[in-house]
Formats: structure tokens, sequence, C-alpha cells
């Protein structure tokens, strides 16, 4: 009876062992089926919210790269400072042009004064100081001819006629005095004409000849100098003016690219 009794308990413990173990184990794929299951779940109603919520509508400008509008907006300014720069191209070449031409005007004003000074000397003023030295000497040589007259008379009238030997000899002596005072006068006159004629006049010329050059010189500088003005004129407005076109197609293919 012991034995049977022993032998029941033992069979009564080993079943109770394993309705535990199969419990336990029965439990735990309960809980990993429940988490598996509620995830499953989780991911179809996110799936759900995502697929029924409303779509915001999307703006094409703000997928556009923030630099695009500052390059368009840099060349706009490019293009406007070279539509400025040929402008003022422009308003440079014309004041060089009008410079250049008010020299020409004066130059040529001067050569002509020059030009008309040099034939007043020639044709009026110095043939005038020829004749006033010319009658200079005329004069000087009549005072000659007259004390050399006046001292012949003094001669032939003491050499007839019985003075007193002193007034004889005073009045003579007056007379050659005379004479040779006006000889005297009449060669300095001759140097002085000599010299007029020679130097003071001849410089005179040399000196108008002189400005009539420099005037003449001085109206192919300014000839050049306007030749010169509207070629660099013109090269800068060139260059401002190629400078704006590739303003222009660059602003264009900017523009066309970012459409």
């Amino acid at each position: 009876m012991k034995s049977s009794f022993q032998a029941a308990v033992l069979l009564s413990s080993i079943f109770f062992s394993s309705c535990v173990f199969a419990v336990g184990t029965g439990s735990d794929e309960d809980d990993v089926a429940d988490w598996r299951m509620g995830k499953t779940k989780h991911v179809e109603h996110a799936s759900s919210m995502t697929a029924d919520s409303p779509k915001v509508p999307v703006d094409k400008k703000s997928d556009e790269k923030p630099g695009k509008k500052v390059d368009m907006e840099a060349l706009g300014f490019d293009l406007m400072m070279a539509e400025l720069e040929f402008q003022a191209a422009q308003a440079s070449h014309e004041r060089a042009m009008e410079a250049a031409q008010y020299g020409i005007t004066t130059a040529q004003r001067s050569l002509d004064l020059a030009k008309e000074e040099l034939a007043h000397f020639e044709n009026v003023e110095m043939p005038l100081a020829g004749a006033e030295s010319d009658l200079s000497l005329d004069r000087t040589r009549g005072r000659l001819d007259d004390s050399k007259a006046e001292l012949q008379q003094l001669v032939d009238m003491y050499a007839d006629e019985e003075f007193a030997e002193s007034t004889k000899e005073l009045v003579l002596t007056r007379g050659k005095r005379g004479v040779e005072q006006s000889e005297r006068s009449l060669e300095l006159a001759e140097k002085r004409a000599e010299d007029k004629h020679s130097f003071e006049l001849s410089r005179k010329a040399d000196a108008f000849a002189f400005k009539v050059a420099e005037a003449e010189r001085n109206l192919k500088l300014k000839v050049d100098a306007l030749a010169t003005a509207e070629l660099d004129g013109k090269t800068k407005m060139l260059r401002a003016e190629n400078k704006v076109e590739k303003a222009k197609t660059k602003l264009e293919e900017a523009a066309a690219e970012a459409n």
C-alpha cells in the first residue's frame, strides 16, 4: 500500500511540473504574438493616417535654390552699371570732342592773327620805319649842308671885307663847329638807320614769322588732338557697349534657365 501511494505521488508531481512548463511556455509565445500584432496594427494605422491626411501644395519657388534670385539681382545690377558706364563714356567723348574742337578754333584764330601781324609789319610798319629813318638821315644831311653853306658864306664875306681879326675868327670858328656837329649827327643817324634795318626791323620780322610758325604748329597739334580724342572716345564707347551686350546676354541666359 505504501509503495503504491508513493508511486502515485511521484506521478502527480511529474504531471504538475509538465502543466506548469506548458502554461509558462504558452504565455511567452502569446506575448510575442501580441507584440507583433500590435506593431503591425500601429504601422497600418500610421500608413492609413498618412494616406488619409490632406496633401499640402508644394510651391515650386520653394524648391528653387536661394542663389538663383541673388544671381539674377547681381546680373541686373551688372547690366545697370554697364549701361551707366556706356553713358559716361558717351558724355566724356562729347566733352573731349568739344574741347578739342575749341582748341582747333582758338589755334586757327591765333594763326590768323599771327599772319596778320606779320603781314602788317612787312607791308606797313617796316616800310614806315624805313621811310622815317631815311627822312631823319635826309634832315641830318640837310642840316650839314646848311652848316657848310653858312660857313662858306662867312668865309667869303670876311674875306672881302676888313673886320677885326678877333671877330672874324669867332664867327668862322662857330660856323666850323656847326658843320662838324652836323657831320657827326649825320654819321650817327646813318649808323642808327643801319642798325634799325639790319637788326631791329629784321628781329621783329623774325619774331612775327616765328609766331606764325608756332601758331601753325599749335594748330597741327590741336588737329591731332581732335583725331586722338575721337579715336579714344570711340574705343571707350565700343568697350562699354560690348560690356552692356555681354551683361544683357548673361541676364537673358540666366532668366531662360530660371524659367
